[in-house]
């Protein structure tokens, strides 16, 4: 019975980390969209403008790639 209740605890925890990696990659991936095209319209128009409104696209990229490395580091 302890055999199968620590599988079973290793198993949630595996579970848990891997919809955590699976969000995480879901917003780097929105975020490399965004980002995308934050670029193009900044090589189309007036650059400095496009990038003082990127703000909020950067903060939030800045958080993913934050949430994938603590993930990272809890997987050591």
């Amino acid at each position: 019975a302890r055999d199968f209740a620590l599988a079973e605890t290793g198993r949630r925890k595996l579970q848990a980390r891997r919809a955590a990696l699976a969000s995480v990659g879901s917003a780097l991936s929105a975020c490399s969209q965004g980002l995308g095209s934050i670029v193009t319209r900044a090589q189309r128009g007036k650059p400095k403008a496009v990038l003082a409104t990127a703000g909020p696209r950067l903060a939030q990229c800045s958080r993913a790639r934050a949430r994938l490395g603590t993930l990272l580091e809890k997987a050591e």
